[in-house]
């Protein structure tokens, strides 16, 4: 295949894509306390398999908010608003290509895709995006830019320690195929100190999830896509958020990320935070 039908075979992918990718969701369901604080939710990777942020820029960019349900919230301030005393400390999420492929590399600037509002007592988190997704992937042999599609996607995930996300992204970094080490809130994390916690740690003293097997013990999340968003940064109380267009992007897959249990559900052995197996599904293995 020569250059020119690569070039025409990259613009009918991407107009497919543009159609029916969406961003496919994969989570992990940790067993929580349903009325405990400080618990601990499993992981989530968004693996966007599309055109779906072609409009996102630095100057218009795109938000995505991630709401945890049945009225749990935010144990913890990762990133808060502008003028608080730890200021806004955006935590940029690496992104990692998916996909048996030696001629491609992602290309997605480190800066590009951030949480921005992760705030205590709050249930929703926020992601800007501001590079548009048909310029994340490089087909090297054509030096052309194109956007994820199936079997070729860019994920990110977070709902992880900061030595897991370097020990998930640092190895595809020395390949190409991420875009940064580790979570951080520096554009190129250079060692594991660098690297951020995105822990899902929440308080459920007041929710109203029911304990298993009850059908409303399990805590999912809900994302929605918006573009002209006011406020996301600079807000404290976030009910004074003003949300912008919502983008008809179509979110698919696994939306829980935790079972309510009773205390006397758990062994007097916890386990360890992540395995093998829940490592295995956030890499989609």
């Amino acid at each position: 295949m020569n250059v020119f039908e690569w070039r025409v075979l990259m613009v009918l992918a991407n107009l497919v894509t543009l159609g029916h990718a969406g961003i496919d969701l994969r989570a992990n369901i940790k067993d929580v306390f349903y009325r405990g604080v400080d618990q601990q939710l499993g992981a989530v990777t968004l693996n966007v398999r599309g055109n779906d942020l072609l409009t996102a820029s630095q100057a218009q960019p795109e938000y995505l908010r991630i709401r945890l349900e049945l009225g749990a919230s935010l144990q913890e301030t990762l990133v808060d608003v502008e003028g608080s005393i730890a200021g806004n400390m955006p935590i940029y999420l690496a992104a990692r290509l998916e996909g048996v492929s030696t001629d491609h590399r992602i290309v997605l600037n480190p800066e590009s895709v951030s949480i921005i509002r992760w705030i205590a007592g709050e249930s929703d988190i926020w992601v800007r995006v501001s590079q548009p997704t048909e310029t994340w992937i490089e087909h090297i042999p054509s030096a052309t830019f194109l956007a994820p599609a199936p079997g070729l996607g860019v994920s990110f995930t977070l709902g992880i320690s900061a030595s897991q996300s370097w020990f998930i992204s640092r190895p595809l970094y020395l390949q190409e195929t991420a875009n940064m080490q580790a979570n951080s809130r520096l554009p190129v994390p250079e060692m594991i100190e660098d690297a951020e916690k995105t822990l899902l740690l929440i308080d459920l003293s007041i929710s109203t999830d029911l304990p298993y097997p009850d059908p409303s013990s399990f805590i999912h999340f809900d994302i929605i896509s918006f573009t002209d968003c006011l406020g996301v940064t600079t807000e404290i109380d976030a009910t004074n958020i003003v949300v912008g267009l919502q983008t008809p992007i179509v979110f698919s897959g696994d939306d829980i990320v935790g079972r309510g249990v009773a205390m006397s559900f758990f062994s007097p052995m916890w386990p360890s935070p992540y395995s093998v197996i829940d490592l295995a599904a956030i890499l989609g293995m």
